[in-house]
């Protein structure tokens, strides 16, 4: 690990180097060679904490739990606090419109499930602990009951194998580590199949590890882009400068 760090990590000189050396043998497949798809958004909403969230979560980080211990449950803390703007967002969703949301914690998902019955609001779940027929049940339900619109899930579990292309919206509660964890949830519904343009809607607490969290995936994503595929930041950059 030493020797491949003292080579390869450290700057855009040494990325270069490890590029070359994997062009050979690295084939990639991307989304946007399939001509069907009709695009993929993604956008972050601020979730400004109550004053009773914020003494809550100042009291974990001055707690003398391990960091990690503290770590999670900071990210437990802030979805239950993004609990409660899901009717804001059901309520921005047109009535043809199907959500997929995403969470870390399995106890997020079955307080999220009575928040859309008590909206009136069809939904179903999909955690670890399901047999594979009732998983099946559930995302036969999704795809083809109108009133069925929200899928409701753990993203270890449902985050990657399902199709759930009736789904036009993904809303993460919680972040994942890696920009290819969060990918292969979002491409549940982003997938051949999909006819609608995919919005994902991010979550993000202010003033809370949420930012540090999301930058961290940015600049990852950053990164594995410029190792993998340089010219695709470029082409980003020269589109935004056209735009302003």
């Amino acid at each position: 690990l030493n020797e491949f760090c003292e080579r390869f990590a450290g700057s855009p000189e040494f990325r270069k180097t490890l590029r070359d050396e994997i062009s050979d043998w690295m084939l990639r497949r991307r989304k946007d060679v399939l001509p069907n798809l009709k695009g993929k958004q993604r956008q972050t909403v601020p979730v400004i904490l109550s004053q009773t969230e914020r003494d809550e979560y100042n009291q974990i980080m001055r707690s003398d739990q391990h960091r990690f211990a503290r770590l999670g449950a900071l990210r437990q803390l802030l979805e239950r606090v993004k609990v409660r703007i899901l009717a804001d967002l059901m309520a921005e969703l047109d009535v043809d419109d199907k959500v997929i949301l995403f969470c870390e914690y399995q106890e997020s998902v079955a307080t999220l499930r009575e928040h859309c019955l008590k909206l009136g609001v069809g939904c179903v779940t999909l955690v670890g602990s399901d047999s594979p027929k009732k998983r099946q049940k559930a995302i036969d339900a999704f795809q083809q009951d109108p009133d069925c619109r929200v899928f409701i899930g753990t993203r270890s579990a449902a985050g990657t194998g399902y199709n759930l292309t009736a789904a036009n919206y993904v809303f993460f509660l919680g972040l994942p580590w890696t920009p290819g964890l969060q990918d292969q949830a979002e491409d549940r519904a982003y997938r051949n199949g999909q006819l609608r343009m995919v919005v994902v809607k991010i979550p993000l607490a202010e003033d809370t590890i949420d930012q540090q969290l999301w930058q961290m995936l940015m600049d990852k994503r950053a990164l594995a882009s410029d190792l993998i595929d340089p010219e695709a930041e470029e082409s980003s950059k020269k589109a935004l400068a056209e735009i302003l």
